[in-house]
């Protein structure tokens, strides 16, 4: 699932009974998230630690937790800093006609759409990276096909050349050799 930090394999978002939205299980407004990272290795060379755990400089972080994307917990003045939940508060605000503290509303909005940007503008740059890397690892597979056929490969043309050249040799020999050794019928008859 796109978003899903490190559980990949399941839904990232839910709603309970009352509307709230989950992430992984938790309330976004009430819930304690933790950093979320799904590593692979780009061809720099993977590191474990002693306990197992990969050395985050010698792996790439591929996961973007949604809770990141679109916020969690709520602000000094009680205004959630979740999308889902801020656009909900405000669509609930213009139906009820209470437009006292729209402006609040509306400055945690362009806030949200700078921090998705933001996200945005960082996953680009996960991809651009991991392209980079994919072109790169490409480059070399071919750079060491191509010196591995230079070291172990044969020019054909050449091969076939010095291949008939010695034959036409060893059978100059042969020749050389049945004319010196010519059998007679006494050879024959011992």
């Amino acid at each position: 699932y796109i978003f899903g930090g490190d559980q990949v394999g399941k839904a990232p978002f839910s709603l309970d009974g009352s509307g709230n939205l989950l992430y992984n299980g938790q309330n976004v407004e009430t819930g304690t998230f933790h950093d979320e990272f799904r590593y692979i290795d780009v061809g720099i060379g993977l590191d474990v630690d002693a306990s197992g755990n990969v050395a985050p400089k010698s792996a790439f972080n591929v996961s973007t937790s949604g809770a990141v994307l679109l916020g969690t917990g709520v602000d000094g003045n009680g205004i959630t800093n979740n999308l889902h939940n801020l656009l909900g508060d405000i669509a609930e605000k213009f139906e009820n006609d209470d437009l006292s503290d729209i402006q609040l509303y509306s400055d945690k909005l362009n806030e949200k759409a700078s921090d998705i940007r933001i996200q945005y503008v960082s996953i680009g740059a996960k991809s651009d990276y991991i392209s980079f890397f994919s072109e790169r690892l490409y480059s070399e597979k071919t750079n060491a096909a191509k010196r591995q056929s230079e070291l172990e490969g044969i020019n054909l043309e050449e091969a076939i050349i010095i291949f008939s050249e010695q034959e036409l040799a060893y059978n100059a020999c042969l020749q050389m050799g049945s004319k010196l050794l010519q059998p007679s019928l006494m050879d024959y008859l011992r």
